[in-house]
């Protein structure tokens, strides 16, 4: 009986050593990032039936009569409950509010080794791959940089780095390639008391084409129009252009309500215009055109004729025709920049919007030219399908000032910081003003995710246990979402450890008498046989 009661103290005593062994190593890791606490859980060992005494004379018993044999830890489960945030020190530090895990890789001699962390603190390496302190590459899927779609093939995520010459030098560079401009706005107030500057009594709506010399160093003097604006674009290559808008009122004999302003979008005839044209008195004109105003000053209507043939004489009105309208009711040029050293670039289509939209926009003739109107506002084309925009040109009796403009093209730009999102959506910010989306950075949940195994370095291994391995985009359903500039940190309570750690000193301590008193009432035993 005594080496029993002994035995019985000695489980007691192991369980719980191992319980503070539990305990312990959770305080060792109360600032580990992502850290997930365990919980020990006691079961009782099995039990001896008592011989005799226990059962009624009839043979029956109020209990089943048996002495336990001890204890022993059933199991140390992870307490995967979220733990805290602390600010972070890169946008690469990651942490995940709610679900999920990221997923890293090792490349060894016997193949990828995959471990799933919940600890983010994520940084580039030289060759621009993300990497967790032990130089495990974090998971995700690539966008596709002129398609915008994810691949559906799981890689390492990192930068598309790319090898320029600078200064003589190799140099590893993140890129953004340039863009062309496709589509310009212009939005400016004319102001309706302004005067008629050019003026022709046959054309009057085209009297600035007719005075346009580009031959001079100012095509257009300040005594041939009203009002002038320019606009930066970009060309194929990247380059920045300027756009020069010239606009003045049109005089005519009509009785109408109606206002005209006949408008030239043009650059510079010796230094940007890359088309060699039959004749060179249009040299810079791109598109020439009326904007109708209503009584109240705004626009109702507009005009747009391009020289689509080169080989034609530029200055005869009657080879200018209507211009194409885009699927957005822009008014289309087809542009040809010079290169820096004097050549030509290709062709390049820009939209010109003035504030009149519509998807089905069209001309209510059809192969007209500016030979055909005359001075006869009537004689103008007319635009059928369109709509006004929120702002749009006007003509108010204010001064003339350009009140918006913008354009999608963009010149060459390098990476200066990336972001992630809560999608996980990661994403260069470059140095031209463009955000791209380069990697798609998921998270991975686990039928069983009680079953991971540690591997050390805050690292988790999908065992047998685990289950199903399961993966989605953060911030969707069953999926945490991503945040920033943050880390997760340790879910350990202190004070929870610690007040576990009297219940486990005081259940030692008592075991312990167990064995130290059943030690001393065999000492007596063996003194009575003495």
């Amino acid at each position: 009986m005594g080496f029993s009661s002994m035995y019985v103290g000695a489980t007691g005593m192991k369980a719980h050593s191992t319980w503070m062994q539990a305990i312990g190593n959770n305080l060792a890791n109360v600032d580990t990032l992502g850290f997930k606490g365990g919980r020990t859980h006691f079961e009782n060992l099995m039990s001896q039936d008592l011989v005799g005494g226990y059962s009624n004379p009839d043979g029956t018993g109020s209990g089943a009569g048996q002495i336990g044999k001890g204890v022993a830890v059933a199991n140390i489960v992870t307490d995967v409950r979220q733990g805290g945030y602390e600010p972070g020190t890169a946008s690469t530090d990651l942490a995940i509010g709610g679900k999920g895990y990221f997923k890293l890789t090792s490349s060894t001699d016997q193949g990828d080794q995959v471990y799933y962390s919940r600890a983010g603190n994520f940084r580039f390496n030289k060759n621009g791959v993300l990497l967790d302190p032990h130089g495990y590459a974090l998971q995700g899927f690539q966008i596709d940089r002129n398609t915008g779609a994810p691949s559906t093939v799981e890689s390492a995520v990192s930068l598309p780095m790319q090898t320029e010459i600078i200064d003589g030098k190799e140099v590893q560079v993140i890129r953004s390639d340039p863009s062309a401009t496709s589509r310009n706005t212009m939005i400016s107030n004319l102001d309706s008391s302004a005067s008629d500057k050019s003026q022709d009594a046959e054309n009057p709506f085209f009297a600035m084409l007719k005075n346009w010399n580009s031959s001079s160093a100012t095509p257009l003097t300040e005594e041939q129009y009203s009002y002038t604006t320019g606009m930066t674009v970009y060309d194929s290559e990247g380059n920045q252009q300027k756009l020069i808008y010239y606009f003045d009122p049109v005089t005519t004999n009509s009785m109408s309500s109606e206002k005209q302003w006949e408008y030239l979008v043009t650059v510079d005839p010796t230094s940007a215009d890359g088309r060699s044209l039959a004749t060179s008195g249009a040299q810079g004109v791109y598109m020439a055109g009326t904007l109708s105003f209503n009584a109240a000053g705004d626009i109702i209507d507009q005009t747009a004729y391009t020289l689509k043939d080169p080989s034609l004489d530029a200055g005869a009105l009657s080879n200018w025709t209507l211009a194409p309208i885009g699927a957005n009711g822009d008014l289309m040029m087809d542009v040809t920049f010079t290169t820096s050293n004097g050549g030509s670039l290709p062709s390049q289509t820009i939209g010109i919007n003035f504030g009149l939209t519509g998807e089905n926009a069209s001309w209510n003739v059809e192969n007209a030219n500016a030979g055909q109107v005359g001075s006869n506002a009537s004689a103008l084309p007319r635009q059928v399908g369109t709509a006004t925009s929120g702002l749009a040109m006007t003509s108010y009796n204010s001064s003339s000032v350009t009140l918006s403009q913008t354009q999608d093209g963009y010149g060459e730009g390098y990476l200066q910081n990336v972001t992630v999102d809560k999608t996980g959506m990661l994403a260069g910010k470059f140095s031209n003003g463009q955000t791209e989306n380069l990697y798609q950075i998921n998270l991975y949940n686990f039928s069983n995710e009680y079953g991971l195994r540690h591997e050390g370095g805050n690292l988790y291994r999908a065992g047998n246990e685990a289950g199903t391995v399961y993966t989605g985009k953060p911030d969707s359903a069953n999926y945490g979402v991503m945040y920033q500039d943050t880390l997760e940190t340790s879910n350990v309570d202190m004070a929870v450890e610690f007040t576990d750690m009297i219940r486990g000193q005081r259940g030692f301590q008592a075991n312990s008498k167990v064995v130290t008193t059943t030690d001393s009432l065999l000492n007596t035993l063996i003194q009575v046989k003495r």
